[in-house]
């Protein structure tokens, strides 16, 4: 689906997708950079959603938040992809804008409802809600600022 080329301009490891058609048993989610990945869990060394493929070490990793630290412009290709749902993008349009900051704040001062499809399936830690963009736990007026923040 995806390679990624090292410094001299070999394939160090490729992004896999593979879809299943058994009955799934569970959810399982990951932060990848901003983004909230999603992928049933059933199987090794993965029987849908994403993994790795390591060229170099010639094996299969599934994708989870600690498989992200290892590879060099993983969370860049997840963005390029418009894979997941990103932290913070409560107005559902793929982007973390002004107005997703703005919404937050409405919401944190019960002016707004946050939409009902804010609150994850599955927690991940202690994020429930992907408004939760600092990852503190909870969806307040902090949120917003931390938004403001990261467009600065």
């Amino acid at each position: 689906m995806f390679e990624h080329h090292d410094a001299a301009g070999k394939v160090d490891w490729v992004l896999l997708r593979v879809e299943s058609y058994l009955q799934l048993t569970g959810i399982y989610q990951a932060i990848i950079g901003n983004r909230v990945v999603t992928r049933p869990s059933v199987g090794a060394p993965f029987d849908s959603g994403y993994g790795v493929y390591d060229v170099k070490q010639d094996r299969f990793i599934p994708l989870d938040g600690n498989t992200v630290e290892e590879y060099n412009g993983l969370q860049k290709t997840f963005d390029e992809l418009g894979e997941g749902k990103l932290l913070g993008d409560i107005d559902g349009d793929n982007s973390i804008t002004v107005i997703d900051a703005t919404m937050m704040q409405r919401c944190a001062a019960k002016i707004a409802d946050y939409p009902e499809d804010d609150e994850m399936g599955a927690p991940i830690g202690n994020i429930r809600c992907f408004s939760d963009f600092n990852r503190d736990g909870e969806r307040d007026i902090l949120d917003a600022t931390a938004i403001q923040r990261y467009l600065i």
